[in-house]
């Protein structure tokens, strides 16, 4: 069952730093984000306004309890008991009843759903579970609905409808034996409602049992069982089970509380039943047998996890304090510093066994709760105060693979905070910071009044790269540009976004604009921007420059390397010509001066914290501007075929770089490609096959293609061509003309196989979000009409000593350092 889980994890969107929909992740390794009851820090629990925030706060996946009305519908609430979450005591029509019932063998008294149809529960509003702690959740009391299974469901799709983003469903049966066995109606029917049964009855009507996009979880065991091996069978769904624990050191028993013990043990021992019926081989590894006291902690030895893994659950869900050891604390600790002192615990330092033993055997650990009010939190070991994000990243640190929480934006940030320590930003970005006249942009930088260049820059700085490629930044030999860039945009913080400097440079010389003296486009005249070498007005438009936190130690540059020395180039053919003559568009002294790159081809040469990845930039030509002999079209393909075959040992042995060094990567040297490589896997107008050289080489990681929700939403907003892509709208990076490309995906950052992908995004915010300023709607242009790019990758291996560093023949030109 664990590969619907790492599938579910694969086809998820990825969530990021800056803007929760601006994300993509990785598959098997990205932990969730539970919305614990929705967003039951910031709205009443269990309603469709806490779910929905959830989602928007990053959620990958939201928690609905739930439990039965009288007539058999599955309601989300924490308990079946309603006056602690509804108004159903201020109604004088349902006082009548108010009674006391035995739930799990603890006298409750109250309202419960069993005793009230759905129409009768409709008519009852939310309230906040815990007034005191979370006063700002009274101010929406009184104005939600309870919701339904099937209300939530229909959440989920909605906004999967209007964003393109999955939302998994992570709902528990609440009380499972009171319903199915024990319970009784007011009137002192039988419930027997099997919550099981009627969970997975509605997950079929609603035909929602993808089980990458579904958990279910219970405190109880026997439902669990009897979920995997009659009711799912029956109704031919697999769905992945995680059994719930409560606390292991037996402080919260009968009959104040059943936190300690699965209830359907403690009823099933004391009522006789047959205990190897109903458990199989498990009565017989739980140690001293299954009795109405076995508690939790019986649950936690090495045999019994192995047989749970093995015949019935996917994962397991701790509670955090049984897994974080921690002793009380007298005086309470102020750690927000607001007065009060709440903070009652402090972390011993050790971590439950049973953590690394679940984990060793394949299960899912979800633990639960991380709540953000300081009477939640807990003291590291050494005494000192401890954030939502510190525990956060020790659970993470510890292996589990998601966690729930109240407040799922801190979760998403905490997530981030951790796995962004763990990995390098790379980003790739068409800035478009290109002037028609040599020496203009260094005009437009020299103030920092460029409307355009700040909002390139604040970009930047909301994303962060550790490593950035941008893209037409016109070139100049005395790098006067890129440092007023730093200089005047980069290092002053835009809108409240920090600066961000980058020691390291490379910014190499360009083709483009570079005149060749001959008539390259066939149009009678040697001196227009099409006779250049790469397309430009002058030399050094359309430039591209490295940026990096990292040492560049050295750049490897192949802007000479000639189309013609490609073997089986792709050279055009000129229609006017017999067909018996092939490419022949450019003569043959055309053809001894034409590099194959438009701009330049860079490997370089960065040493991150230790490791030397080879950092490949380019930028293709567009496959458009030119007529029926392709001329850009074939040259953008054998563009990206150069770095296809660089990386791929053996097919690059025909490459020669600009000091004449032969060969490219040799097998084991990570590298990242990036850059705008003008070409889309699906649309557009590019040679058929061209940017599938790179994103489909076997060398490359293919787990996680970048994506945002704001350029899903612009095919509603634009339409056009749009509305005829095959490709993914999410993928998109380029903001294109609407009626002809429409948008596309042209703009890349790709890993070797060994770099573990985190996480990745497209910075294109949708029409909702503030920094939406930053991108517009595409007319007028307000940063590029292309869009920022970036992973989080982390290297799997240490590499072996890379055979290129210290040679001297591959060292072209060194980088500059501020």
């Amino acid at each position: 069952m664990l590969h619907f889980v790492h599938k579910f994890l694969q086809a998820l969107t990825c969530l990021s730093t800056f803007l929760v929909t601006d994300v993509a992740v990785a598959p098997d390794d990205r932990p969730l984000v539970i919305g614990h009851r929705g967003a039951s820090g910031y709205r009443p629990e269990h309603t469709l306004e806490a779910y929905r925030l959830a989602i928007e706060l990053g959620a990958d996946f939201i928690e609905p309890d739930l439990v039965a009305t009288r007539d058999g519908v599955l309601i989300a609430r924490h308990e079946n008991e309603l006056g602690s979450t509804t108004d159903v005591a201020d109604r004088p029509e349902f006082a009548g009843r108010m009674t006391t019932k035995l739930i799990d063998g603890v006298s409750t008294t109250g309202w419960f759903s069993e005793d009230f149809t759905l129409a009768e529960i409709k008519t009852l509003r939310a309230r906040e579970r815990i007034p005191a702690v979370r006063p700002d959740n009274t101010a929406f009391d009184g104005l939600f609905e309870i919701p339904t299974l099937g209300e939530v469901i229909q959440l989920v799709r909605e906004f999967e409808d209007r964003t393109g983003r999955k939302i998994g469903i992570y709902p528990e049966t609440k009380h499972p034996t009171f319903f199915a066995i024990e319970g009784r109606r007011l009137d002192g029917s039988p419930i027997n409602t099997s919550l099981g049964q009627l969970l997975i009855d509605t997950l079929v009507a609603e035909d929602f049992v993808d089980p990458t996009r579904i958990f279910i979880q219970s405190f109880e065991v026997a439902n669990l069982i009897e979920l995997q091996n009659v009711i799912m069978p029956a109704a031919s769904v697999d769905i992945p089970l995680v059994q719930l624990y409560g606390d292991v050191t037996d402080a919260f028993v009968q009959p104040s509380s059943g936190f300690s013990r699965p209830y359907d043990m403690v009823y099933n021992a004391a009522n006789g039943g047959d205990l190897n019926a109903i458990y199989g081989g498990l009565a017989a590894l739980v140690p001293g047998g299954i009795t109405s006291t076995t508690g939790y902690s019986a649950l936690t030895g090495t045999d019994v996890l192995t047989w749970i893994s093995q015949n019935y659950a996917e994962g397991m869900g701790p509670w955090k304090n049984s897994v974080l050891l921690r002793d009380a604390i007298d005086p309470p600790i102020d750690c927000n510093n607001d007065g009060t002192p709440e903070v009652e615990g402090q972390l011993t330092g050790q971590v439950a066994p049973f953590l690394s033993v679940a984990l060793g055997l394949g299960l899912e650990v979800h633990p639960y709760t991380l709540r953000t009010e300081e009477n939640f939190l807990t003291l590291n070991d050494d005494g000192t105060c401890r954030s939502i994000q510190d525990e956060a990243a020790q659970l993470l640190a510890l292996g589990v693979t998601g966690y729930f929480i109240d407040q799922p934006d801190d979760g998403f940030s905490g997530r981030e905070q951790y796995e962004r320590s763990r990995s390098t930003r790379f980003a790739t970005f068409n800035a478009a910071l290109v002037r028609n006249s040599q020496g203009q942009l260094i005009t437009d930088l020299s103030t920092s009044d460029d409307s355009q260049a700040r909002a390139v820059a604040e970009i930047i700085q909301r994303v962060n790269p550790d490593i950035l490629l941008i893209n037409e930044f016109d070139f100049d030999d005395q790098d006067t540009a890129i440092g007023q860039f730093q200089k005047n945009y980069l290092s002053i913080g835009w809108n409240g976004a920090e600066p961000v400097e980058y020691p390291f440079v490379f910014n190499g010389p360009s083709n483009t604009g570079i005149p060749s003296g001959l008539d390259l486009d066939n149009n009678g005249d040697s001196t227009g921007p099409g006779d250049a070498l790469g397309f430009g007005f002058h030399p050094g438009q359309y430039g591209m420059v490295l940026l990096s936190k990292y040492p560049i130690e050295s750049v490897r540059t192949f802007r000479n390397f000639l189309w013609k020395d490609m073997p089986g180039a792709l050279l055009p053919d000129n229609p006017l010509t017999p067909a018996s003559v092939t490419a022949d568009w450019y003569d043959q002294e055309e053809l001894a001066v034409l590099p194959l790159s438009s701009k330049s081809h860079w490997d370089a040469s960065i040493n991150v914290e230790g490791v030397v990845v080879h950092v490949l930039c380019a930028h293709p030509t567009p496959p458009v501007f030119d007529g029926p002999e392709d001329r850009n079209g074939r040259r953008n393909f054998d563009e990206i075929r150069l770095w296809s075959d660089y990386v791929t040992p053996g097919a690059g042995s025909y490459i020669f770089d600009d000091k004449g060094t032969s060969g490219g990567l040799p097998m084991g040297v990570p590298f990242v490609v990036l850059g705008d490589y003008n070409a889309d896997p699906n649309d557009g107008d590019a040679f058929p096959g061209a940017i599938r050289q790179l994103t489909q080489n076997p060398l490359i990681n293919k787990d996680c293609t970048p994506e945002s929700d704001g350029g899903f939403e612009s095919v509603d907003r634009q339409g056009g061509a749009n509305l005829t892509h095959i490709g993914s709208a999410r993928q998109d990076t380029g903001d294109l003309g609407d009626k002809a490309p429409g948008n596309l995906r042209l703009d890349y950052v790709l890993t070797s196989l060994d770099f573990r992908i985190l996480r990745s995004g497209v910075f294109w915010p949708t029409s909702t979000d503030p920094l939406f300023r930053l991108v517009g709607k595409g007319d007028p242009i307000v940063s590029s009409d292309h869009r920022l790019v970036w992973i989080d990758a982390e290297l799997l291996v240490s590499p072996p000593i890379d055979p290129l560093a210290n040679d001297s023949s591959v060292t072209n030109t060194p980088a500059t350092k501020r």
